[in-house]
């Protein structure tokens, strides 16, 4: 999945083959934390990321719209779900 997500974008890698490139990924609410740990450990160990942040997509709109002033002050984000 990610060798195609990363030709599709064209992102190369440094000549000693890294990315070297930080990478910002949502992820599913509950996600079992041992997914997780193999996601990161493939984007740093095989992908030569450079720093990996994983977060919600309900908390990235949050911190986005309030960033953006779009929330007076007070705001909450809410998860409707999804499907797998």
């Amino acid at each position: 999945m990610f060798d195609y997500i990363f030709d599709r974008l064209a992102v190369e890698g440094d000549k000693g083959g890294g990315l070297q490139r930080p990478i910002v990924m949502t992820e599913c609410i509950l996600n079992p934390a041992t997914t997780l740990s193999m996601t990161a450990e493939l984007l740093f160990e095989y992908y030569g990321a450079s720093s990996l942040v994983l977060g919600s997509d309900t908390a990235f709109a949050y911190a986005h719209h309030a960033r953006a002033g779009r929330i007076g002050g007070n705001g909450m984000a809410v998860c409707i779900g999804h499907e797998t």
